[in-house]
């Protein structure tokens, strides 16, 4: 997986740094309001699984499984 949580963040404070710009119309202005609700509505599906994911390690560590699990996001993969 390329995409790690990081990325995440970037792309968020991105958002912030388009809606903050001072020369946009209305209708530019518009346009990245619906843009980033689309992307809040993906980060925190994005946020929501990696929750769940954090969840079940801790989980597996509770109950003596003391393997570890790959946490999309969280960790980087084997070959990336």
């Amino acid at each position: 997986m390329r995409n790690m949580m990081t990325d995440l963040s970037n792309h968020l404070f991105e958002a912030i740094e388009r809606l903050s710009e001072e020369d946009l119309t209305p209708e530019q202005l518009e346009m990245e309001i619906d843009r980033c609700e689309a992307i809040n509505k993906v980060a925190q599906t994005l946020v929501s699984n990696a929750a769940l994911a954090v969840k079940a390690q801790e989980m597996m560590y509770e109950y003596g499984d003391d393997r570890q699990i790959a946490i999309p996001m969280l960790t980087k993969q084997e070959g990336d």
